[in-house]
């Protein structure tokens, strides 16, 4: 009598066991996920808005002035460029290649005040942990053309879209602007009646609405309509 109560005892002993260990392996085990928390699924948002956007804002990537600045001459003029323009507390600056695009120069009422010139944008890095960027101008030519410095200027950070993906993708949502339609561009907002210029990202969806990114604080503002 004794040993058969034992046999019992240890029989749904091993039951629980059984059912407890399921249950563990139910809620966490190798072959069920737990659902994505919301930061997973923001920084994913993040991800794809910034991705889409990049198409536009790195589109000159396929242009010739692209090919320029990867050679030789134009990585040994980035120094003598930082010397003139932002002095010698650039310790060998290097492009980021990465960052190349378009730059564009508008007014209050967003039209073009860059006249003919054909700008374009990188960002670098020197070994001293400072960053800047130079806006570059480029001239056809039968041999290719040539990029000039158009001016050099240091940053607290890399000015550049990707580089700061989550931050601006977080300010984005916060506007109305339509992301599936939005194209983004590197650019400079001149303001002649405050006498002061700013360094932006313009952010313009297919209905003309218009979004400035001030790149120094990283903040969003609705411009209007660019039509």
């Amino acid at each position: 009598m004794i040993k058969s109560y034992y046999i019992l005892c240890m029989a749904a002993l091993l039951l629980f066991s059984a059912c407890a260990s399921s249950g563990r392996r139910s809620s966490s085990g190798d072959g069920i996920h737990n659902p994505p928390s919301q930061t997973d699924v923001a920084d994913n948002t993040a991800s794809q808005v910034i991705e889409s956007l990049s198409s536009t804002y790195y589109a000159a990537e396929s242009e010739p002035a692209y090919k320029l600045i990867q050679s030789g001459m134009i990585s040994r003029l980035i120094g003598h460029w930082t010397a003139e323009d932002i002095g010698d507390d650039i310790v060998n600056p290097q492009w980021n290649i990465e960052s190349f695009a378009r730059y564009q120069v508008r007014d209050h009422n967003l039209q073009s005040a860059a006249g003919d010139d054909a700008l374009f944008y990188c960002t670098f890095s020197a070994d001293n942990g400072k960053y800047g960027y130079a806006v570059l101008k480029y001239e056809a030519g039968s041999d290719g053309g040539g990029l000039g410095n158009a001016g050099a200027a240091e940053t607290p950070y890399p000015y550049d879209l990707k580089a700061n993906g989550e931050k601006i993708a977080d300010a984005l949502a916060q506007t109305a602007i339509d992301l599936s339609s939005a194209t983004a561009a590197r650019g400079r907002l001149v303001d002649t009646d405050q006498d002061r210029s700013d360094e932006v990202i313009f952010f313009i969806d297919g209905g003309g609405n218009t979004y400035v990114c001030y790149l120094s604080t990283l903040e969003i503002t609705a411009f209007g309509s660019s039509k």
